[in-house]
């Protein structure tokens, strides 16, 4: 009997820096992240099921002014100055963080860097600083930060999060370095289509900086447009349909099914019964005794430890 995780990226306008001024389709997005944001932690308390949620510092320190502490800006504080006056219930969200810190369910607060620089955009000396930065919501909230993410999956100096006190990253989906983002999607509809395959249930492992790599499995966002929305007639929503294999061969088997979104992929009713479908399911499998539901601390506490994993629950 293996894990589920859940992952979040957290991150309001932040993870668009670098688009703007936005596509009509992506400021609908940043428009209603903030509602999606509260629906989301409502929804996960409904089910008692935990969470990682990977926050972009500055979001969480609307009042902070820590231009000085950066020897080159990085783009996303750039991006602020432009576009953010007026705007600020877009960038700025102290409040949707505490509404995580005293959810009923015991959520994990992490880290998605301070201003969201994707790795290889950014050198090594602004990313410590990122990480320095980030890790001021342990004073601000009272939480731990141990678990990182990486901004749209890109890993790179992975030695920095070690020396700044993380225990552990969100690694990419095994063999994605290997598809774009198109045969990643071939491969996800075949296996819906023929039945034959499932999303892949993960191993963590220590890597050589002594980091917790807790690799991706599926990610529950993004598929809209054709052909999706054509696909329920066959088995249903592919999504909801995926997600529901990757439980039930974790159910079988030891390991971590690793699932991840971003609030602002939530738009509109039917993603939201989307995930209601997926986190009624988790529910009842762990409510049966059949998985475990895990953060990604604690699968690296796990790990290091090597103690057993805690079935998370309600209480």
């Amino acid at each position: 009997m293996g894990s589920v995780v859940i992952s979040i990226d957290a991150e309001l306008a932040w993870g668009f820096h670098d688009l703007f001024p936005l596509p009509e389709s992506i400021e609908r997005r940043v428009s209603n992240a903030r509602e999606s944001w509260q629906r989301l932690v409502e929804i996960l308390d409904q089910y008692a099921v935990p969470a990682t949620w990977a926050v972009v510092g500055h979001l969480a320190s609307p009042d902070e002014n820590v231009e000085a502490e950066y020897h080159e800006l990085p783009a996303g504080i750039e991006t602020l100055r432009a576009h953010g006056d007026g705007r600020r219930e877009n960038w700025f969200g102290e409040d949707l963080v505490r509404d995580v810190v005293n959810a009923d369910t015991a959520h994990e607060v992490g880290s998605h860097t301070y201003t969201h620089p994707e790795m290889g955009t950014v050198s090594a000396q602004v990313f410590e600083t990122e990480l320095r930065l980030s890790r001021r919501m342990r004073s601000r909230f009272g939480v731990s930060v141990d678990s990182f993410v990486f901004p749209r999956n890109v890993v790179d100096h992975r030695s920095l999060l070690k020396q700044h006190g993380f225990a552990c990253y969100r690694g990419p989906r095994p063999g994605k370095r290997r598809r774009s983002e198109l045969r990643e999607n071939a491969a996800f509809l075949s296996g819906y289509l023929t039945d034959t395959t499932a999303p892949p249930i993960v191993t963590p492992t220590v890597d050589e900086f002594g980091l917790v790599d807790v690799p991706i499995s599926m990610y529950l966002g993004g598929r809209k447009g054709l052909p999706w929305p054509y696909l329920d007639w066959i088995r249903g929503d592919p999504v909801v349909y995926m997600a529901r294999r990757g439980i039930d061969s974790v159910a079988s088997r030891d390991g971590v099914f690793h699932m991840y979104l971003h609030p602002n992929d939530l738009t509109c009713e039917e993603d939201f019964a989307r995930l209601d479908a997926i986190l009624s399911y988790v529910s009842r499998k762990r409510d049966q005794g059949k998985i475990g539901i895990e953060t990604m601390g604690g699968v690296a506490r796990t790990v290091t430890n090597g103690t057993s994993r805690s079935r998370e629950g309600p209480t």
